[in-house]
């Protein structure tokens, strides 16, 4: 591999300038439709409904899936991500390049967070609860960005080999088992867990577009692959 070479699964966009500019609207999109929801309790009849109909099994489900995704593991299934994903890849780069992406669309969907500033779903309003009480802003979902942005950015590393068709359904179902997970809890209403779905989608995108023009432009990536190789039999 030369100093310029990237590798394949961090090749970059076909158009990243577009991919970054699509996103950049998208996300204000998100964050317009978050000041336009902000006082409002949409979907709160939907929640009580999820909420009532409970039993141990969703309880347990619902409270696994919610602390297995909060913050603080979350940063380690990120790292972990990046680890396997380093290893599968035989490549520190694309390691790196996958964890970035995730880790740069989760967070930064905390500024949109902290910018929109929506009220949790009122507490005396949901009849069964489940775990600790959530007290930060509610828009978008931390948990449904997070998830979707892992699958997403799996997505977008295997895009054009015949892996790709085995993330879509997986990735799609546990976006939408956190989502479901967070509504039951009444953490969330149901524009939260959209938007974050959307947001994982465009933020990922935006994130890799940019981590890979900056591999392919710079060829970090192939530094970062010869001083630290991971090739069966590199020694």
């Amino acid at each position: 591999m030369t100093a310029s070479a990237t590798p394949t699964l961090l090749r970059r966009l076909q158009h990243p300038v577009v991919a970054l500019i699509v996103s950049v609207v998208a996300i204000l999109a998100i964050t317009a439709w978050g000041f336009v929801v902000k006082h409002q309790s949409n979907g709160l009849g939907f929640i009580q409904t999820l909420n009532d109909n409970h039993n141990q099994v969703l309880d347990t489900l619902a409270l696994g899936l919610s602390t297995l995704f909060s913050p603080g593991p979350a940063i380690v299934l990120g790292v972990l991500f990046a680890a396997v994903v380093a290893w599968v890849a035989h490549s520190v780069a694309v390691g790196l390049g996958a964890g970035l992406t995730v880790g740069l669309s989760w967070l930064s969907s905390d500024i949109v967070k902290l910018i929109v500033h929506r009220p949790r779903p009122e507490y005396s309003a949901i009849a069964h609860h489940v775990g600790a009480v959530d007290v930060d802003p509610s828009f978008p979902s931390g948990h449904v960005v997070f998830i979707a942005s892992l699958a997403v950015t799996l997505v977008l590393l295997l895009r054009g080999t015949v892996h790709v068709r085995w993330v879509w359904a997986p990735g799609l179902v546990a976006t939408a088992a956190v989502s479901f997970a967070r509504m039951y809890l009444g953490a969330h209403y149901p524009d939260d867990v959209t938007a974050a779905a959307i947001y994982g989608i465009f933020g990922s995108w935006a994130a890799f577009a940019v981590i890979t023009w900056i591999a392919s432009a710079t060829g970090v990536a192939a530094v970062l692959d010869r001083r630290f190789p991971l090739r069966r039999g590199t020694k």
